[in-house]
């Protein structure tokens, strides 16, 4: 009786702290995209409302990189 009740104690630790740990290797590798950007250059518009980013793009040895621009607005406070 003692061994069913100790098998029934094992599992009851033992599977929650295995699918915590299974979540923990599995959950940051569905929401990592795998890409980096570099940012190559800023530019400032001349009334500094908005600025241009060059950057570089790079999502693994499967892809080559791109080099791509953002126009971003600049909010003033």
């Amino acid at each position: 009786m003692f061994k069913k009740e100790a098998k029934f104690m094992l599992y009851v630790l033992l599977v929650p702290i295995m699918l915590g740990v299974l979540g923990a290797l599995i959950v940051p590798r569905l929401f990592n995209s795998g890409c980096k950007n570099a940012i190559i250059k800023e530019i400032l518009s001349p009334d500094q409302k908005r600025k241009i980013v060059v950057f570089a793009r790079d999502c693994g040895a499967t892809t080559g990189y791109s080099t791509q621009v953002s126009l971003i607005s600049i909010k003033v406070k």
